[in-house]
């Protein structure tokens, strides 16, 4: 019995040997038997055989334009810009070798076995083109509101935010490379706090009673009556923390609303200012003033707005508002010269140069302290015709279109280079969405009321003085004070060129479009304090291609709809102050104007 056991196991073993070297032989010295990537079967060859399929059937995908899906968007980008590579020699390393152990030697013997390309990227060029991506691809949240238009509430609906998970893109990225047709990331959501139901119980609750009938707010006892209109048009809507929306009121919009019946009994504090007298500057005294705050005259006219008759009444006091800039100050800080001076020119259009003029008239003398933010938008204001705007061309949403302020760019750009040869600290731009042949590629600027913006900060430790001056077909913006760094300009070249679409367009209010290509550039700043390089700023701009429109209806003239010609704004003449015996600043001889 013991013979025939041990005769058995003999025989088990011996086919277990036989088997064992079986498996071995039949897995191979090089890639292990029943190998495959991406579908292409590698097992059983050498390692140079592999590598060679590897090469010559994955690689040339691997160089070829990357589709990616963002939010509903379709992007393309080369793999370079990614810093992204497959590596065939990690692929076939991670593609193992032959095993000993007799169970995963029978596994790799009989099962096939999927080896996931081996991926590498540069982790900075990869999170560097993520984060344009993410740029050109997010959705911004929009809290949910009310509005007027007239005096008819008008609901703005909430928007979802949404933005690419660039804490997932790698991994994703990744997994799906060479493997899917395009590239899908993540999408991260941000909910507004405001919901459908609360506009409308706002607008019925809130919104209507408010303009139902004129409301007298008192101030220091001086009856100032708001109509229906004039209340609307200084009421806003915003959420507090559980997502309620309150009504809130805007000083600055009745100002403008109410113009001398508001101004005799609030009348604002005046700067001290700098008039150019010959080239020169000079002082002009501060005015104490007095005012309301937005909170306090909230705070007055919330009982009133769902009142009737005689109970629609709010009473208010002013409050005294000093200057920003006493005349000490503007006296006492100094101007050491010019710093900078940067000029732009303009095809003539009467449009244009209204806006132009009006806009730099409106920045001309401004004071930036040390340490304020300049803002082009609180300067300048709503570009309306009240404000002495006419309509002319804009851009909007990537195509020509007729608005209040157009030409108020050229003013932005001017700023925007004088503030970066200045050397000061660049807070806020947009550039244009196609390119403008007149401005600097990457180094112009936008600005649309209210959000899209230009500022900088004074960082130069010393008052900062702007002055504007033109002509029917240039603009120049100068900045005076005293000057901290040098500053030195490294402009790239133009890359991802992409070209214009070109079709008719028959409508009546045509506005035509000559066409330019699309662009990527990069734009350096780099900064010197003592001919030692302090810190340099890369600005990179993306540009889209703007469509060659040709306009077929004859009743767009010469590609263009008539544009009535600009009114001259109703300006209430300001008595010309007279300047304080305080001595003038020294103004140096200028450096020479620095010229791109």
């Amino acid at each position: 019995m013991k013979r025939r056991i041990l005769i058995a196991v003999l025989a088990l073993g011996s086919v277990f040997v036989v088997s064992w070297a079986l498996a071995w032989f039949l897995v191979g010295s090089g890639v292990p038997r029943n190998t495959r990537v991406l579908g292409l079967e590698i097992g059983a060859l050498s390692r140079a055989e592999a590598g060679h399929i590897l090469d010559r059937r994955i690689s040339p995908e691997a160089v070829k334009p990357i589709a990616f899906q963002t939010i509903g968007q379709s992007h393309t980008v080369d793999p370079q810009d990614l810093g992204a590579t497959f590596d065939v020699a990690a692929t076939i390393s991670a593609a193992g070798s032959r095993p000993i152990n007799p169970f995963r030697l029978f596994t790799r013997t009989f099962s096939e076995v999927n080896i996931q390309p081996v991926i590498k990227v540069d982790p900075r060029r990869f999170a560097q083109t993520i984060n344009d991506l993410a740029k050109r691809s997010e959705v911004t949240m929009s809290e949910g509101s009310v509005t007027f238009k007239g005096v008819t509430p008008v609901p703005i609906w909430p928007i979802d935010g949404k933005s690419i998970d660039k804490s997932k893109s790698l991994g994703q990225f990744k997994a799906q490379w060479l493997r899917s047709s395009s590239i899908k990331f993540s999408t991260l959501y941000q909910r507004p706090r405001v919901t459908s139901k609360e506009i409308m119980r706002a607008i019925q609750e809130i919104a209507y009673p408010s303009v139902s009938e004129p409301i007298t707010l008192v101030i220091d006892g001086h009856d100032c009556p708001i109509t229906p209109r004039i209340l609307a048009s200084a009421m806003t809507f915003s959420p507090d923390a559980q997502g309620n929306l309150t009504a809130r009121f805007s000083s600055d919009s009745l100002r403008h609303s109410l113009g001398s019946a508001w101004l005799k009994l609030v009348p604002p504090a005046k700067d001290a200012v700098f008039k150019f007298i010959d080239d020169k500057p000079r002082v002009y005294p501060s005015v104490v003033g007095r005012m309301i705050s937005n909170d306090s005259l909230t705070n007055a006219l919330t009982p009133a707005l769902t009142a009737t008759g005689a109970a629609r009444r709010a009473t208010i006091s002013t409050t005294t508002e000093q200057p920003r800039i006493t005349t000490e100050e503007a006296g006492g800080l100094g101007i050491s010269g010019q710093i900078t001076k940067f000029t732009t020119y303009f095809p003539p259009a009467a449009y244009r140069i209204q806006n132009i003029h009006r806009a730099a008239d409106l920045i001309d003398g401004t004071i930036v302290k040390p340490g304020e933010i300049f803002s082009l938008n609180k300067t300048v204001g709503e570009r309306t015709a009240a404000n002495g705007f006419a309509e002319g061309i804009v851009i909007y949403d990537g195509h020509f279109a007729k608005d209040f302020g157009g030409g108020v760019s050229q003013v932005a750009t001017t700023t925007w280079n004088a503030a970066w040869f200045s050397g000061v600290d660049l807070v806020a731009h947009m550039a244009h969405s196609f390119y403008i042949s007149r401005y600097p590629a990457g180094r112009e600027a936008t600005v649309a009321w209210p959000n899209v913006d230009l500022q900088f900060r004074n960082d130069t430790g010393h008052l900062l003085l702007i002055h504007t001056s033109y002509t029917n077909s240039s603009l120049s913006v100068s900045l005076y004070g005293t000057r901290k760094y040098t500053v030195e300009t490294i402009t790239g070249s133009r890359r991802n060129i992409t070209n214009f679409a070109v079709y008719d367009d028959d409508t009546p209010t045509c506005i035509g479009q000559g066409g330019v290509v699309g662009f990527d550039i990069d734009v350096t700043r780099i900064l010197k304090e003592a001919g030692v390089e302090v810190s340099r700023e890369v600005i990179q701009t993306h540009y889209v291609p703007e469509d060659r429109i040709t306009c077929t209806n004859p009743v767009a003239v010469f590609g263009n709809p008539p544009i009535k010609a600009p009114v001259k704004p109703k300006v209430t003449p300001k008595p010309t102050p007279t300047p304080v015996a305080t001595p003038s600043p020294t103004v140096t001889p200028p450096s020479p104007a620095v010229t791109p």
